[in-house]
């Protein structure tokens, strides 16, 4: 790299609140989806009572989030690097809103099946319109870290709107807290319409000396290059299973094993989100000054094997040192959205989000097969039911984690380094 290129990637950006104002309602979009989605999820002993429906059978249903997420990604990666981050993500954030509506007011199966796909399909634009936003508005020396922020920031975001979301199921009820939920989004999606812009304009770009190329040739390289497949296999086995187990399962295992608690458990998932915040944006930068990723993720995917194990298996541990566990599992977690980072320096940012979509379909995909293998075991009877399981069966459910991990973890090993550049241009074969 030239020593120009080297002072081009340090220029003072010339509209630097506008990026980070762009930067936070897109905090916002991925923190409102996935809140939209834990919240609901967290619902499912309700609505099995009002309906006088089998909560296996429920949690089928509730899955149409994470089928609508996964069939997504690619699509949503090749809208927003054909149509920008602004206009089509407007109209997901709108998409989730509706979705939220339609749940407000079910009162069949089929009624809460189409509001999850409604807010699948919203939320499957929300964390790679992020990185769209962050690839464009932001210099290449910065993704990583900036990335880690995004991540960071949207955890905490989700805290404090699942926080206000129990708040007013508290104070209203469930159907009129999703409401105001709904209205939430009609705001946050006009807004977004009305004040973020695709990139800084005036003809500037924080990329200099991208390759012209039609977008098709682009998206062949994408789909030819090994390193994408490798990276995005290390993210689905790592990242998919884990959030499914936090979304699904976690809080039932630490009834049912620790018998902690609804807060006690509660309070152990938000250790794990709040490592998970630290994390993120810590090892970015870390990794980004000893210009070497690769030892993260490997080395965090084996820290969180092993706190999983210590999480799941016996002895136990005490309240301290579980929520310890946690810590660490998150901080170790976060380390893998590192492949994210090495899936955008190894293709132009021109097609960078359709690279990235890929990464996310595996975690979509592992997301949607870890929580159907659960609801399967718990339906054919090997582990009984959810209102009856041991804690025997509850952690032969869970072993499929660890495993999971661990074959996440020998791909990991296939990844290779960057050095922390950006490519900018394919060669011409």
């Amino acid at each position: 790299m030239s020593k120009t290129k080297e002072l081009t990637d340090y220029l003072a950006h010339p509209r630097p609140v506008m990026a980070w104002t762009i930067l936070i309602l897109s905090i916002l979009f991925n923190g409102y989806a996935m809140t939209l989605q834990l919240q609901t999820v967290e619902l499912t002993e309700k609505l099995s009572s009002l309906f006088q429906i089998s909560v296996p059978q429920l949690a089928y249903t509730q899955n149409a989030f994470f089928y609508a997420y996964f069939l997504m990604q690619i699509p949503v990666g090749v809208l927003i690097d054909r149509f920008g981050p602004r206009k089509i993500p407007s109209l997901a954030i709108l998409t989730c809103a509706a979705g939220a509506l339609v749940f407000s007011f079910c009162h069949s199966l089929m009624m809460i099946g189409i509001g999850r796909a409604l807010m699948g399909i919203g939320g499957s634009f929300a964390f790679l319109n992020g990185l769209k936003i962050v690839s464009n508005w932001f210099y290449s020396k910065r993704f990583a870290f900036m990335l880690g922020v995004f991540i960071g920031l949207s955890a905490l975001s989700m805290i404090i709107l699942g926080e206000s979301m129990v708040s007013l199921q508290n104070a209203l009820e469930w159907r009129q807290a999703l409401l105001v939920f709904s209205l939430i989004g009609l705001i946050l999606g006009c807004l977004f319409y009305f004040i973020v812009q695709d990139a800084p304009g005036a003809g500037f770009s924080v990329h200099t000396g991208q390759q012209k190329e039609s977008f098709g040739y682009f998206f062949r390289k994408v789909f030819q290059n090994g390193q994408n497949w490798i990276l995005s296999l290390t993210v689905g086995f790592v990242l998919g299973p884990l959030f499914a187990f936090r979304t699904t399962c976690s809080k039932e295992f630490l009834l049912l094993t620790y018998r902690f608690s609804e807060t006690t458990a509660e309070l152990m998932n938000m250790f794990f989100l709040a490592g998970y915040a630290i994390g993120a944006p810590f090892f970015a930068r870390i990794s980004t000054s000893i210009r070497r990723r690769k030892l993260f993720i490997v080395w965090g995917i084996a820290i969180a094997i092993l706190m999983l194990l210590l999480i799941i298996y016996p002895p136990y541990l005490g309240v301290q040192s579980l929520a310890i566990c946690y810590v660490i599992l998150g901080l170790a977690t976060s380390t893998i959205n590192l492949g994210y980072v090495i899936v955008h320096e190894l293709n132009v940012p021109r097609i960078g989000t359709t690279a990235l979509g890929i990464s996310n379909l595996f975690f979509g995909a592992f997301c949607v097969v870890s929580q159907i293998l659960i609801v399967t075991l718990f339906q054919i009877g090997l582990l009984q039911s959810y209102e009856i399981a041991s804690s025997d069966s509850t952690q032969l459910s869970l072993l499929r984690i660890p495993i999971y991990l661990f074959i996440g973890f020998i791909f990991s090993l296939f990844i290779r380094e960057t050095g922390t550049k950006q490519l900018y241009s394919y060669k011409i074969t």
